[in-house]
């Protein structure tokens, strides 16, 4: 065995001894951090002494460049904790109501489980550990991804174009349509085509733990999030709920999150402003609040011809359902709807004794099933719910068909692009009901955290660079790009100060410009780290007005029925043979059920003990046992 050379010995030695002083402690932030990046400078200084004095030998030689690679590293870690500790008053980093305290007196505990050891794969003399260009020579790797209806190809985006010139590394693109992103993901880990880096990719906590836990397809990140993420770390420290919620069961991280600026909330809906003017309704004080006020709205909206073309073609509420295994869970009506009627959903859900149970089997489903049926059958729902698309709704929304629906702003699908003009349609008020004891409610889309935006597989043969490009995401700088572009481009700052809009002047609305030509960030989910102050600095009535309500009204009625929770592998298996069958039926009812082909309360104990044989009990128990685990790391 070759001995190590006392003097590369000294300098590994120092290295280590930076990563411990980034620490933090009890003294002010700015200070240690400034004591951080210099004692990593003299590091890296010592690093590059060594390596010259180690060049008697390759082995050596190798060695003391990764020291000096190390303290590199270590400097660009401290400068991103200088960015935390030295923001301005006001700014994200300081005013993020989930904060802990200073960074000054966090104390890191960065994994429960390192990960092993990754040798490094990109090639030293090409990558760079911090500034820009990422890799010196152009990289290309293969990435695949779910595209939105609204985006236009991925290889055309600014987004994509942009971070080519500034990292120097390209993708060969496989961009699959939203509907069929599922199929296509499946067959990819089932063939072995999968990419390098699946962008965009929605890799859940069940495909983590198959996919990386148990068959090792998927890269786990903790050591390349340690060494190279610096914007990252930082947002650990900040939004301290992330790390723990990311983590698999092996204590490992397999794929990038998407943070939001808050919790999670109600799916937003928009009334038709237009509709409520020609029935002479107030777009403030007219908004329904209970289940019967809705419904006597979508009476008007079906029978008054708001729409004013003297044809009865109006469509009350335009939504659909999908045809996935998780469409009909996660459909607007059980959103907005079922929640009012005491049910947090219609799946798995904790009641307020931390007792989990199935929402089917709630004794006020079928008080909804009889609500939802009459709205459909009376067609204030349209009766295409089941077998129309996204586009499909869009396009009847465009043509001014339609008056309610869900969409995140209201010039995504109304005909409507001015932010001034868009202010007034009515915003969706969360509904009450006596089930809810007259409190506004339904069902939160998550908490705000999203898992496996990106991951990495065995392909990928630059981690590092791909762990720094993802990184750059969760940079102020970065969550805004990806989300909005370039300033001067769709946006500019005002004299204020705050940003505003640039609106196209090639006929697209906001959302289609900024799907189609700048970011894939436009219906997908993808990797950032969204700050509060971002979304509020908006010199726009509308946005301001936007976000008033998220605060006001979406997220305090918001209920999450159950965390997403990670399973150990040895019940993943049994877990999702017991959803695929039970999700199966469930659907398959639902619909007999709000389509009226099947009369619940007739069908009702015939309906449980079908679950029961199926193993219902089994389900709610592993479910359970996983709470409770949750709940005791929290």
């Amino acid at each position: 065995m070759k001995k190590t050379p006392l003097l590369l010995t000294l300098v590994v030695c120092a290295a280590m001894l930076v990563t411990a002083c980034g620490g933090g402690g009890g003294t002010d932030a700015t200070t240690a951090a400034a004591t951080t990046a210099a004692a990593a400078t003299t590091a890296a200084a010592a690093a590059t002494t060594a390596a010259a004095a180690a060049a008697e030998t390759t082995t050596a030689a190798a060695a003391a460049t990764t020291a000096a690679a190390a303290a590199a590293t270590t400097t660009a870690a401290a400068a991103a904790t200088t960015e935390a500790a030295t923001a301005p008053e006001g700014s994200s980093l300081s005013t993020f109501g989930t904060q802990s305290g200073a960074a000054a007196d966090y104390t890191p505990k960065m994994f429960a489980i390192q990960s092993e050891p990754v040798v490094a794969s990109t090639d030293v003399a090409n990558f760079n550990v911090s500034g820009f260009p990422i890799v010196n020579d152009k990289i290309t790797m293969t990435l695949m991804g779910s595209r939105a209806d609204i985006q236009g190809p991925w290889e055309t985006l600014k987004f994509f174009t942009r971070m080519e010139d500034m990292t120097n590394i390209a993708f060969n693109i496989e961009a699959v349509a939203a509907n069929v992103w599922s199929e296509r993901k499946n067959l990819a880990f089932a063939s072995g085509s999968y990419p390098d880096v699946f962008f965009c990719g929605n890799i859940d906590r069940t495909e983590q733990v198959r996919y990386g836990v148990d068959e090792k397809i998927l890269l786990p990140l903790n050591d390349h999030i340690e060494k190279y993420a610096p914007y990252m770390q930082a947002m650990f420290e900040v939004r301290t709920d992330v790390r723990p919620y990311i983590v698999a069961p092996d204590g490992l991280i397999y794929g990038f999150p998407r943070v939001s600026s808050g919790p999670g909330s109600i799916s937003e809906h928009y009334y038709n402003y237009e509709w409520f003017k020609a029935l002479g309704l107030d777009h403030i004080n007219d908004v329904p609040t209970t289940l019967e006020e809705f419904y006597d709205l979508m009476v008007r909206f079906k029978n008054e011809d708001p729409n004013q073309n003297g044809q009865a073609d109006e469509i009350p509420y335009c939504t659909r359902i999908g045809s996935g295994i998780n469409d009909s869970v996660g459909s607007n009506i059980n959103t907005i709807i079922l929640p009012v009627f005491g049910i947090p959903q219609s799946r798995l859900y904790v009641d307020d004794d931390g007792v989990v149970k199935f929402g089917y089997l709630h004794e006020n489903y079928g008080l909804f099933v009889d609500y939802v049926s009459k709205m459909l059958s009376e067609e204030l729902i349209d009766p295409e719910i089941y077998v129309q698309d996204g586009q499909t709704v869009t396009g009847k929304v465009k043509a001014n068909l339609v008056g309610f629906t869900s969409t995140a702003i209201p010039q995504n699908s109304y005909p409507v692009s001015d932010p001034d003009e868009a202010d007034l349609y009515p915003k969706f008020l969360p509904l009450k009901s006596e089930y809810t004891g007259g409190k506004q409610t339904g069902r939160a889309g998550g908490n705000g955290i999203s898992v496996g935006t990106v991951v990495l597989t065995d392909k990928c043969q630059y981690p590092e660079a791909m762990t720094r490009w993802v990184d750059w995401m969760y940079s102020e700088e970065g969550s805004l790009y990806m989300h909005y572009g370039d300033e001067n481009d769709l946006w500019e700052r005002a004299e204020n100060g705050m940003m505003r809009y640039i609106i196209p002047d090639n006929g697209m609305t906001i959302e289609e410009y900024r799907g189609g030509v700048i970011t894939a960030d436009c219906g997908s989910t993808t990797p950032k780290w969204i700050r509060p102050a971002t979304e509020g600095n908006w010199d726009d009535t509308f946005q301001q007005a936007r976000v008033r309500h998220w605060e006001t009204q979406l997220w305090p009625a918001a209920r999450l029925p159950i965390p997403d929770m990670f399973f150990p592998v040895e019940a993943q298996d049994r877990l999702s043979a017991l959803t695929a069958d039970i999700y199966r039926l469930t659907n398959e009812k639902e619909a007999e059920y709000l389509t009226g082909r099947t009369d619940f309360n007739a069908d009702r104990d015939n309906f449980e003990r079908i679950l029961m044989s199926m193993g219902l009990e089994e389900l709610i128990e592993i479910n359970q046992n996983a709470y409770n685990i949750f709940i005791a790391n929290q």
